[in-house]
């Protein structure tokens, strides 16, 4: 399951910081578990979110307000991903590299080539 976080800080002047997060949503439990005369940890994955957004205050007093939205689905929260025309221009300039430093190394070895015959010129 994906997160978005969107925090919004109300700042002086009516003006207003924005800032989104994204990421998986934590789904891990853990509790402690007294077991034969022992506590260990005990953990277990549930799916504790509805899909959709909320609204809500961390503290009163800062005027910050998140909003949290949760989705199933790959990249579903608008995460960064390699779209076609990214992938194709990332191909390319490797391509690109590949051959430079390729005929960067032949042009060495023809300099030195050329240097070893003036020397025994």
């Amino acid at each position: 399951m994906c997160l978005k976080t969107i925090s919004t800080l109300y700042l002086q002047n009516n003006q207003q910081q924005t800032t989104a997060t994204r990421g998986c949503a934590p789904q891990k439990d853990t509790k402690q578990v007294f077991n034969n005369g022992q506590w260990h940890q005990e953990h277990s994955v549930q799916e504790v979110y509805e899909e959709g957004c909320g609204q809500f205050t961390d503290n009163k007093i800062s005027g910050t307000i998140k909003t949290h939205c949760y989705c199933r689905g790959n990249l579903c929260n608008a995460s960064s991903h390699l779209h076609p025309v990214s992938l194709f221009t990332t191909t390319l300039m490797t391509a690109l590299l590949i051959r430079f430093f390729v005929e960067f190394s032949e042009f060495k070895t023809y300099q030195r080539t050329f240097a070893l015959k003036l020397k025994l010129s």
